[in-house]
This record gives C-alpha cells, sequence and structure tokens, in this order.
C-alpha cells in the first residue's frame, strides 16, 4: 500500500510559511513516509473548474490520506468544498481534518460526510500513529489516541494525547516547502525575512483566545541550541537576513527571549518583530529589544475601556497601557503596531467610544503606530463564546456556513449586541480604517509624507466627532494604497 501522504491548507489572503502543515510534514518524513505539503490560494476557487481539477488530481494521487489543516473562517467552507469533490472521484480515499477548526468543532466536523477523520489537538504524533494504522491489514483506528472517526455510521472519539513537551523531537525539513514563497522581501531592503516559532503555547488566559483550549495553557519550547542552528542554516542555505516570530507568546520567559535576541545579533540576524503583551514593557525591556535590534513590536491592547478589559481578563487597564506607550514613544525606531477588538460580547457604543478616544492618544504618542480594529468572532472553544451565546449569538449549523467568520469581509450578523443594526458591520469596517489613517510617520517623499498628515488629520477629526459618513478617504486609498485589501467590503 501507499505511503504517500498530502497535507494542503487553504490560505486567505496571503502565502506565508506553513509551519503547522511543515511540523507535521516532517515528523511523517523522518518517520519513513512519502509526504507531500501545498498551499491552495482560496482565490483558486473562482477559476472555472479549478475545484474539479484539483479534486480529480488529488484523487488520482493514490495518497493513503488526505489531510486538510483547517481554521475557523473562509478556509472551513472551501476545505468542504474540495473535500466533497475528491469524495466524487475517490470514496474510499480517506479525508483527514485537523487543526484549530475540528479540535475545537469535532462533533459537527466529524458528521460531515466528506470528512472520515478529525485529528483533535496537535498533529505529530497522532498523524504517524494514523498512517501506520491506515497502512495495517485491519485499519484498526481504536488505539489512536487524539482522533475521531466513524464506524457503522457512529462518530467515535478517542482518548486524547498528551502535549508534546519537547519540540526539538520534530526535526524541520525544509525541502518539504517552496523557500521561495517562505522568505519575503523587506520593502525598500534588500534582505529576505523569514517566519519561525520558538514556542508553543501561552500560559495567560484572554477569554477570546483558543490557546486555553487548544494548548491547555501550556508553554512549551524549542532549545535554544536548536532555534540558532536553524536560523543558521536557513541564512546559508537561503539567504535568510532577518526573522519575526509566531509564537502565541515569545516573551513568557524574558531571559529566554533576550538570549534569543542576542545570539541572533551575533550571527547578523536581526528580529523584524514579535507580539508583545502590555504588561511585559518596562524601560529596561524596551532599551534592551532596542539595542537588539527588534524593528517592530505588535501589542494587543484589545480595549480602551477598562471594563471590556477586566472582561477579556486582560489584567490591563487604560491608565498602564498609556503609561506603557510612552516608554515606547521613546524609541521611534521601533515600529509599533497596535490591535483592538471591537464589538465585544456586552459592549456599548459608548466604551467603543473609549477605545476610539485612546487610539487618538496613541496616534500622539506614537506618530508611526498602526492602528487596527478586528471586529469580535465568537470562536469555538473560547471563554467569549460562551458569553456570545449567552447574548444571542446562533452558531453556523454547518461546517460550510463558518465562512462567515471573517473579519475583513465576512456577512456574520452581530446579534450578540443588542444595539447593533444593519448598519454596524459597515460602520465597525470605517472604524477600522480610519484608525489605521492615524498612522503618520515619515514617508519616503515629502509628497507622501503631506499626504500622510492630511489623512492623519482628517481620520482624527472623524474619530473624535464620531462621523463616518461619505468615506472618500478609504475609497482614495483602496485605489492607490497597496497596504490596503481592495477586496474589503466597505
Amino acid at each position: 500500500m501507499s505511503k504517500k501522504i498530502l497535507l494542503l491548507k487553504i490560505e486567505n489572503k496571503f502565502v506565508y510559511n506553513p509551519l503547522g502543515l511543515l511540523y507535521v510534514g516532517s515528523y511523517l518524513k523522518n518517520n519513513g513516509y512519502d509526504v507531500e505539503l501545498e498551499i491552495v490560494p482560496l482565490k483558486s476557487f473562482t477559476e472555472d473548474s479549478f475545484v474539479e481539477r484539483k479534486a480529480k488530481k488529488i484523487a488520482e494521487g493514490n495518497y493513503l490520506f488526505v489531510g486538510f489543516s483547517v481554521l475557523t473562517g473562509p478556509q472551513t467552507k472551501f476545505s468542504a468544498i474540495l473535500s466533497k469533490k475528491i469524495k466524487e472521484f475517490d470514496n474510499k480515499l480517506p479525508i483527514v481534518w485537523g487543526g484549530v477548526h475540528p479540535s475545537l468543532v469535532r462533533e459537527q466536523t466529524l458528521k460531515e460526510p466528506y470528512v472520515d477523520i478529525i485529528v483533535m489537538g496537535e498533529g505529530e504524533k497522532t498523524a504517524l500513529e494514523l498512517a501506520s494504522a491506515l497502512l495495517s491489514q485491519d485499519r484498526d483506528l481504536s488505539l489512536v489516541r487524539g482522533i475521531g472517526y466513524k464506524k457503522t455510521g457512529e462518530l467515535i472519539f478517542n482518548q486524547g494525547r498528551e502535549l508534546i513537551k519537547d519540540l526539538d523531537e520534530i526535526q524541520l525539513d525544509w525541502s518539504l516547502v517552496d523557500m521561495k514563497k517562505c522568505l519575503l522581501d523587506v520593502p525598500g531592503k534588500n534582505v529576505k525575512d523569514f517566519s519561525y516559532i520558538t514556542s508553543r503555547g501561552c500560559p495567560h488566559f484572554c477569554s477570546f483566545c483558543y490557546n486555553k483550549t487548544f494548548h491547555k495553557r501550556k508553554w512549551r519550547t524549542h532549545s535554544l541550541e536548536r532555534i540558532i542552528s536553524d536560523i543558521k542554516q536557513l541564512k546559508k542555505n537561503y539567504g535568510m537576513k532577518t526573522v519575526s516570530f509566531l509564537d502565541d507568546h515569545f516573551f513568557v520567559n524574558k531571559n529566554r527571549s533576550f538570549e534569543i535576541l542576542s545570539r541572533l545579533k551575533d550571527i547578523d540576524v536581526n528580529c523584524t518583530g514579535f507580539l508583545l503583551r502590555i504588561d511585559e514593557i518596562t524601560e529596561d525591556s524596551v532599551k534592551r529589544l532596542y539595542d537588539l535590534g527588534v524593528k517592530s513590536l505588535f501589542i494587543g491592547i484589545e480595549s480602551g475601556n477598562d471594563r471590556i478589559l477586566s472582561l477579556m481578563n486582560k489584567n490591563t487597564n487604560k491608565k498602564m497601557i498609556l503609561e506603557k506607550f510612552s516608554i515606547l514613544s521613546q524609541y521611534k525606531d521601533i515600529a509599533i503596531g497596535a490591535n483592538k477588538i471591537i464589538g465585544y460580547p456586552t459592549e456599548t457604543m459608548e466604551e467603543i467610544e473609549d477605545s476610539l478616544d485612546l487610539s487618538i492618544k496613541l496616534s500622539e504618542l506614537i506618530p508611526g503606530i498602526v492602528v487596527t480594529y478586528n471586529t469580535f468572532l465568537p470562536y469555538p472553544g473560547t471563554e467569549a463564546y460562551q458569553l456570545a451565546l449567552q447574548e444571542g449569538f446562533r452558531p453556523p449549523l454547518t461546517t460550510e456556513d463558518y465562512e462567515i467568520y471573517d473579519t475583513f469581509g465576512g456577512s456574520m450578523p452581530i446579534s450578540w449586541l443588542p444595539w447593533q443594526n444593519k448598519n454596524t458591520r459597515e460602520l465597525f469596517f470605517r472604524i477600522d480604517k480610519y484608525a489605521k489613517l492615524l498612522t503618520r510617520s515619515k514617508s519616503t517623499s515629502a509628497l507622501r509624507t503631506l499626504g500622510k498628515n492630511l489623512f492623519h488629520n482628517m481620520a482624527k477629526f472623524r474619530l473624535k466627532h464620531r462621523f463616518f459618513a461619505f468615506p472618500f478617504e478609504i475609497f482614495v486609498l483602496f485605489r492607490f494604497n497597496r497596504y490596503y485589501n481592495p477586496d474589503c467590503k466597505i
């Protein structure tokens, strides 16, 4: 029987280093399987006959199984569409879904006729045991921990699997991915940037985050030696000169983080950036990050209202946010991104306005700051999801219906807010765009700098006076600024 396995993921906006697939694929390949990884751009599904051609090719590939890595959102729908079409060509080819969505919405996912098996939680060891079971003569899945499967129409969920303690067990095989797509050009500089993770999980308990359920709030790491060895190899073989860390929480152990950054500087590799919590910002830590060459920091502010911050379990408040950003303002060479969530369950318009006022203050402290607003989405497996249910949200009835889970282009009714109406989503989109316009860092030319200052003042006026009608600035930027997503509905 074939030992070929196809692992694929449908990406929504852009293609980047598919680290989740790479870990699972490397573990399978290192244990003797012939593995193919594929990223399928979501826009491919708009092409005539694409699904038909792709499904036929997969069905004829003689694979042991086809594994989909699935996030909650548009990818969920299109993973379903492709899975269904594969089944039309070969109903006996096992279709396996893994990733966050099937792990947290397991019964609904497994009920679908086009899904044979789901992987719950981390996939490396489970995928290997599953492959071994499918290769066996009786194909007995009962002893494979961490999966759900069907037997004579019944849904069966096996015992869960413990989290991997030593991430160094998994040696990554970079040949499985197209490094030309994984290494991104840094605008204005002749360098290549690469995304990498040094750890998994997060010990904190933000009420909107999947980590508490998926990673059980456990934080596990690669060794320093492994991290530096990987990055040295990438620099030597592919010319990588900068790296961005995609850890859920890179800064859990500050001494470890500073040691990693120090070792990177020793080998002439710069850190493009990583996520940082508000309560981790101190005079000393930011100075050290600056001295070690960190180029940007991404900070989840989430709200400018103390009640909402408490509801989110953020352990911060508006006063602390202003104090910490005052520290950041002293280091103008570090680019700052600040994200907020808008439309949180029980949030009032007055509380949203607190966030708008805070955004204006932050832009005055740090002229180059980029403030973004993500419309709240009730992700399964989170405390905020349960709160949204209590406030009137009704989840999708089928797997394909999760297409509406899209911050930028989704059509989900914001039903958990009793005061919302048909214009609320459009209002939230416009707030996000005007918050982005607050940035006024010096640009590549005097004319562009003048334009940024003009748009900043207009956005500041709109946010301050809550005036979002006739959004001509947004239309102008959608036409002439590549930073903005031309497919977004406003």
